[in-house]
């Protein structure tokens, strides 16, 4: 291939073409997606300082609302395409809570460039470069008038920004890559869930639910996309402009349930994002125990409405929804199952029982009875192998109500992995569920959870990375996908994961967090991080950990006492903070008694970094072959 010359910014070992749109080196090209070059691009021009999050936010995103989250998962995507690392950089480094800062060699003089055939597709007709467009002179880059003979290279440069900015908006969440069933989506809608206008103010439950179950049915049409329960939820305060740029969404659904004549009375409306105007909106008045069929009216229109056909979307052949009384008891019992205590997960269960035991042949009820049931015991709660036995009833049952409900496929691949550890299985069950649901986030993450187990790190992360686009503001999609970048090794990213996710659920992850900053050698860092803790059993663990480390020892062994003493239930993260501490006697203990328990925390053994200093003893191999896991 011929070259030609031209003004090629060199950063590091690899030429960086703006105009082409690429990166080379020794012979490989790779091209950037407009908006990296645009970051590449404002990293060189500052060489050497520090760029504060803000100032990237500012420079990179002009005129866009975009989370940090965006700034973190772009530095990342660069680094990986330069081949830095973070832990230990040769391009980008980060300076924990200033921001970051290009260390490797700037060189702005002219080289060689890749010829590249014009095509009408790479010959744009491009808007006249201002008076004051940055460009390359000596060592670094600084504002000058611009000669014409540079102007083709400088509106390139303007037109990747502009296509930067489009690029931002229409991405559909964070660490995207799409699947090809996503990018054929015509739409994308937010469930927002339904306000409670009932004089009581007692039917939030019912509102939220069929909110919840209106975006299930709509997820299953091909040519929608339906953003996940957690971030729509967690986005019910913003403005309908907000839900747009947070959520990337075209369409809101909006709603309300109160009391009527007739017993009931649903509104819902949609409403598009780039004007706020009402496509469509509707009144729906039922019976009190009518719940059931109005999901799946209010789903029918709005499918009309978006894509100008009655689409039928009927569900399984599950017989849910033909007691109402049921079904109202089976939307409260998962309303105060989300809220996930000891108290409320046991009377979710309450409210589980009375359904089933009203529509015993319900599939659904008896798949999230079971998933109760799976969650008390791999917490603790009750008596693993009694939870669990019942866990695997009602699931078996589930299956054999309704061979085609995935909630129930996914609910036995729970008990597979938590109890028996069998993990074909397992993936098995979940691979049933997410043929039935392809966007089920649960089942993304519980995916990625089994590939964590089994070490597979790179499929965990893409399995998380699904479920984050999916749900970008789902706390347990990105805990998982930052748990799998740290056993990987990639601890600013999974840093950055972790906060984001702390920031969406009451303060917890903190003490990940602060375990990451001790490993970089920031004690006083780290204990100020896990003092934040809201989870009482893992801020006692990270105090014991940190606080050894700061050369504390009795305030390690005050704080191990108390886990000691009111979490046994435990045990993994008992093991933990001997293992830290040098005593692998002790933490081999626990982990005998992790394995009796089945404790759900021994189960990513394989990637555990406190757990990473027994890994050279024999005892660590044994009990990975004990559990069926292949020892590393």
């Amino acid at each position: 291939m011929s070259a030609v010359p031209a003004q090629v910014l060199k950063v590091g070992e690899w030429s960086v073409d703006p105009a082409l749109g690429e990166i080379s080196s020794g012979g490989r090209v790779t091209k950037l997606d407009p908006l990296t070059m645009r970051l590449l691009l404002y990293f060189a021009a500052n060489s050497g300082r520090v760029v504060a999050l803000q100032e990237l936010l500012d420079a990179v995103w002009p005129n866009v609302v975009v989370t940090p989250q965006s700034v973190y998962n772009t530095v990342a995507q660069l680094r990986r395409t330069l081949g830095d690392l973070a832990e230990a950089p040769t391009y980008i480094e980060n300076i924990p809570r200033k921001g970051y800062r290009l260390i490797a060699k700037v060189d702005n003089r002219p080289v060689e460039r890749r010829a590249s055939v014009a095509t009408p597709a790479q010959t744009p007709s491009m808007p006249p470069a201002t008076a004051n467009t940055p460009v390359a002179v000596g060592d670094g880059l600084r504002f000058r008038r611009i000669a014409p003979r540079t102007l083709g290279v400088i509106a390139a440069i303007a037109l990747l920004s502009a296509l930067a900015i489009v690029l931002e908006l229409a991405r559909a969440g964070f660490f995207r890559s799409r699947s090809a069933s996503e990018s054929t989506a015509a739409h994308a809608i937010a469930v927002m869930p339904f306000k409670d206008l009932s004089e009581a103010k007692d039917r939030e439950y019912l509102a939220e639910g069929l909110a919840e179950e209106i975006g299930s049915v709509l997820s299953r049409l091909p040519t929608l996309r339906v953003i996940g329960r957690a971030s729509a939820f967690a986005s019910r305060a913003d403005s309908v402009p907000d839900i747009a740029s947070k959520l990337h969404v075209d369409h809101v659904l909006e709603g309300s349930v109160q009391s009527s004549a007739h017993g009931l009375r649903i509104t819902a409306a949609l409403i598009r994002t780039d004007g706020g105007q009402y496509v469509w909106s509707k009144t729906y008045d039922r019976a009190t125990d009518d719940y059931f069929s109005v999901e799946d009216e209010i789903a029918r229109d709005i499918a009309g409405a978006l894509t100008n056909t009655g689409l039928p979307l009927n569900r399984s052949a599950s017989a849910c929804g033909q007691n109402g009384e049921a079904y109202n008891l089976l939307l409260q019992g998962r309303y105060l199952g989300r809220h996930n205590t000891r108290v409320e997960r046991e009377r979710s269960i309450d409210l589980y029982q009375q359904a089933v035991a009203l529509e015993p042949n319900c599939a659904r009820g008896w798949a999230w009875l079971s998933t109760a049931y799976g969650v008390q015991a791999a917490n603790g709660w009750v008596e693993p192998d009694s939870g669990y036995q019942q866990a695997r009833d009602a699931a078996e049952r589930a299956m054999r109500l309704d061979p085609l409900e995935a909630d129930a496929h996914a609910a036995l691949a729970y008990v597979e992995e938590y109890r028996d550890w069998n993990w074909p299985g397992a993936q098995a069950e979940l691979k049933r569920a997410l043929a039935l649901n392809a966007g089920d986030v649960r089942v993304l993450n519980m995916n990625g959870h089994i590939a964590v187990d089994l070490g597979q790190l790179d499929s965990a992360i893409a399995s998380y990375r699904r479920a984050v686009a999916a749900d970008p503001l789902s706390p347990g999609a990105l805990g998982g996908l930052a748990g799998a970048l740290w056993g990987r090794g990639n601890s600013s990213e999974a840093e950055a994961v972790y906060r984001q996710a702390a920031m969406l659920s009451s303060a917890r992850y903190h003490t990940w967090i602060g375990l990451i900053l001790l490993d970089r050698g920031d004690k006083s860092g780290a204990l100020a991080e896990i003092e934040q803790e809201t989870d009482p059993a893992q801020r006692l663990m990270g105090l014991g950990i940190v606080q050894n480390a700061l050369g504390d020892r009795a305030a390690s062994d005050q704080a191990i006492a108390e886990l000691v003493e009111k979490f046994q239930i435990r045990p993994t993260e008992i093991a933990e903070v001997y293992a830290r501490r040098g005593d692998p006697d002790a933490a081999f203990q626990w982990l005998e008694r992790a394995f009796t328990r089945r404790d759900a925390g021994l189960l990513w053994l394989k990637i555990n970094v406190s757990l990473r200093p027994l890994r050279a003893d024999p005892r660590y191999n044994a009990l990975l072959r004990r559990m069926g896991l292949p020892p590393d």
